[in-house]
């Protein structure tokens, strides 16, 4: 078993593009036409664009949305941040700018 552990097992021959993608949770406060509001964990920042997978109703290709507002809020004394989504066709403009 001498060299398992630091000898290359798989590499490929054209480097590839791509993101790795962490899933976090959110609470959904309210979604209306074309926006959703949530509270998360996590700040986001302004202009990120992300798939929301909103339970089962949703299509397996989740909700297009991007981030128009991160604002941070305590509440019952933990650190949260209250995100505003555009969703839809992304056509939806930002009122503050």
């Amino acid at each position: 078993m001498s060299g398992r552990r630091n000898s290359v097992r798989y590499q490929l021959l054209v480097p590839r593009e791509g993101e790795f993608v962490v899933a976090h949770d959110i609470i959904l406060e309210r979604r209306t036409d074309g926006e959703v509001f949530a509270l998360s964990d996590a700040p986001h920042p302004r202009g990120q664009e992300l798939r929301l997978e909103l339970g089962a109703a949703v299509s397996a290709n989740g909700l297009h949305a991007r981030v128009l507002e991160c604002e941070p809020i305590v509440v019952d004394g933990s650190l949260r941040y209250r995100l505003r989504f555009a969703t839809g066709d992304g056509t939806k403009q930002d009122e503050t700018g």
